[in-house]
């Protein structure tokens, strides 16, 4: 937190700082490098700052409180980074005011405007992107600024001045567009306009990035140094820190945690909405309500607000989130009334009816746009919701490891709204150029969009989250902490076990003994990081039966996987670089967009497998104690029940019967799970089931469930 508050503050305010006049290429490479560091800085501080939450309290209605003040006051910063830019864009436009006086030639000058066979054209000087003068406009395009006698005829017979041009422009506006002989002057003075809000616009943005940039370095110093986490606590009291383990280890305990495997389908499809949403609705404002295309705004040619699709969004998103800060306290109410749990299961529920209502509006309906925004953004306020149930899962992982893991955990919940938005973001976009897509013009105008984008657009932007939202739903209705009263089991289970003492699994309701503790000096503890490498009881099972044949075995797995993941990784790249001069074609665009996706995907796995197959090597060249790996076994075994549903617990016990030998099984199961197995054995017996040894461990799971039932 305190060595990248300075860093990431500074990327954030070099991102606001859009380079003007740039090429395409250079502009990419300018925001393709900051953005990549700024991400980097933004895992490296932000992460440790989220760990700490959960760490300020394990009260089940405190913890709620503390997600709900942050729900809060992100609501209030994300008022102040939306309605910011648009309030300061809105004052230096009036400020400022626009050059139109290079629309104004009435004689022919130098350079460009040299009389040609079709008239008289507008001169090109001055760079695009400047404040300088309107005159900037792109080679390519100053064929549509052709002056021709009839305009310049006009535009003397009327003496147009700076003050009454655009009136003239309004009285030659027949409905649709402007005709006549001052349609290049209109034209002209549209194209400044336009470059004019750019302007204005950068500049807005570059002092919200400054504020937030000082804000962000300030407050995240503060809070380092005035919160503690509880390891500086111990610290000061002499307790030993136990050291975390490594990547690949943490990753796989947290997905065998059972509620957070439960948490993490329903999560996705939270942040697949958010993530749409937040990416397309600026599409949705500039396609579906078309501000700019209204009658009453001239073509382009009003001031009114209600004519700009920029702050039409804005004011939609300020109303989204103030809508947003008002909900908190509502769903706050249902979670202390009917429990965490349940407001969880209304938050997805509402979410699908609100994004329903985006269906209504129509082009035009511009304040009924407004208003079902602001409704759609009343269930955003239950985002506390999510928080506060993952602290208490990281507090069920404290019961059944015996150690923390909020940074592994927190890690996953900053990283994932990342992974959502690759195929939230970038693959809709990507796509809208295949329905025919029709981008906005260089002079930043807005264009016209044929009925198929429209559809598109209504698909992804209000189907889609309204099916995701239904499903997260249905998803939610499994999660295992229900009630409060499992929520305090953990805390009770967490401090029995700090005593020695067993304590309930407030999900399976069995006895779970202390976690088993390994020496972290005599390098006990790295031998199990090792073996944690690899999930299951196969590996440590296979090594106390076959010795280091095991782990030869384990390491040719482990190197099969490697290649396997390293030849999807030369693909994915060879095809990226193959269709990466697809990207500017308007049809085929998303192609060299998932070869891409596809490759950063393709390289993570090869990191996880080379980590794994290093791990497997070193295994394969040391030797593991025995005595290690029968206390790894029955940890395994100790914490089975509460890692497995209740039908796979039952697989898994007639798996590992099957697999181990009578020695093997007597010297490492526990007494819990050895009874566990008997009283299975007695009731296959009963109910007329063969023996466990010759059938499949699914199929006697399966008749066991039924027969439960």
């Amino acid at each position: 937190m305190l060595t990248g508050a300075i860093p990431y503050g500074l990327l954030f305010m070099f991102l606001c700082m859009a380079p003007a006049g740039w090429d395409p290429i250079s502009t990419s490479i300018y925001f393709g490098i900051l953005y990549v560091l700024f991400f980097l800085l933004g895992t490296y501080t932000n992460i440790p700052y989220d760990a700490v939450a959960p760490e300020l309290t394990d009260n089940y209605e405190d913890r709620t409180n503390v997600f709900f003040f942050c729900t809060m006051f992100d609501g209030l910063g994300g008022l102040v980074a939306v309605g910011g830019p648009v309030g300061l864009t809105t004052m230096l436009s009036q400020e400022s005011g626009c050059d139109y006086s290079s629309c104004y030639r009435t004689t022919n000058f130098a350079g460009n405007g040299a009389p040609g066979a079709d008239g008289y054209k507008l001169n090109n000087i001055g760079s695009y992107g400047t404040v300088e003068t309107c005159v900037r406009v792109m080679p390519d395009n100053v064929g549509q600024y052709m002056y021709t006698n009839e305009t310049l005829f006009a535009l003397q017979n009327n003496s147009l001045s700076i003050l009454n041009g655009k009136e003239a422009c309004k009285a030659a506006f027949d409905g649709e567009s402007i005709s006549g002989p001052l349609a290049p002057y209109c034209t002209c003075r549209t194209a400044c306009k336009s470059l004019c809000n750019l302007d204005d616009k950068r500049d807005a943005y570059q002092i919200i990035g400054i504020i937030f940039a000082v804000w962000y370095i300030v407050t995240m110093i503060n809070a380092t140094f005035q919160i503690k986490e509880r390891s500086q606590l111990m610290m000061e009291k002499g307790l030993k820190l136990m050291r975390n383990p490594p990547l690949v280890p943490s990753l796989l305990n947290t997905f065998q945690n059972l509620p957070f495997k439960t948490l993490i389908y329903p999560w996705i499809c939270d942040q697949l909405v958010a993530s749409i949403i937040t990416t397309l609705m600026v599409y949705y404002v500039r396609y579906i309500i078309a501000p700019e295309y209204q009658p009453q705004c001239l073509g382009g040619l009003s001031n009114s607000w209600m004519c700009d699709s920029h702050k039409v969004m804005g004011l939609s998103v300020i109303v989204i989130l103030m809508c947003a800060i008002l909900g908190a306290p509502v769903f706050m109410y249902i979670a202390k009334k009917f429990g965490k749990r349940n407001a969880w299961l209304i938050w997805s529920a509402t979410l699908a009816f609100t994004n329903v209502l985006m269906l209504i509006p129509q082009e035009g309906d511009i304040i009924q746009c407004i208003i079902f925004a602001g409704i759609n953004g009343l269930p955003i306020g239950a985002k506390f919701l999510s928080d506060s149930i993952l602290a208490d899962i990281i507090d069920y992982d404290e019961f059944i490891t015996g150690t923390r893991s909020e940074a592994t955990y927190t890690m996953f919940k900053s990283f994932l709204p990342k992974i959502c938005a690759i195929p939230a973001s970038a693959i809709p976009i990507a796509l809208l150029n295949v329905f025919g897509h029709i981008p906005v013009s260089k002079e930043g105008k807005i264009q016209r969009q044929p009925q198929s984008v429209k559809n598109y657009i209504i698909v992804v932007i209000v189907i889609i989250p309204t099916l995701a939202s239904i499903l997260s739903f249905f998803l939610k209705i499994k999660f295992q902490l229900k009630t409060k009263e499992q929520v305090d089991k953990i805390s009770i289970g967490v401090g029995k076990h700090l005593l020695g003492e067993d304590a309930e699994d407030p999900i399976s309701g069995s006895m779970m003994p202390p976690p088993i503790k390994f020496d972290d000096t005599n390098g006990e503890q790295e031998e199990v990081w090792l073996f944690q490498h690899f999930t299951g009881l196969r590996l440590v099972r296979g090594f106390l039966e076959h010795g280091d044949l095991a782990l030869q075995e384990n390491k040719k797995r482990s190197w099969n996987h490697l290649m396997i993941t390293s030849a999807f990784l030369l693909l994915t790249l060879s095809l990226s670089i193959y269709f990466f001069a697809w990207m500017g074609d308007e049809k085929l665009s998303f192609i060299p967009v998932l070869s891409i996706i596809f490759f950063g995907i393709s390289m993570s796995s090869f990191v996880f497998f080379y980590l794994r197959y290093d791990a497997a090597k070193r295994l394969s060249h040391t030797k593991p104690s025995v005595d290690t790996v029968k206390k790894l076994l029955q940890n395994k075994l100790a914490v089975l029940p509460a890692r497995k549903t209740h039908k796979s617990y039952i697989a898994k016990l007639i798996e590992h019967k099957r697999r181990s030998s009578e020695v093997i099984f007597e010297m490492t199961t526990p007494a819990s799970i050895s009874d566990d197995v008997k009283s299975l054995e007695d009731k296959i017996n009963h109910e007329g089931i063969e023996t466990i040894n010759p059938m499949n461990e699914d199929e006697i799971a399966n008749k066991m469930e039924k027969h439960s039932n």
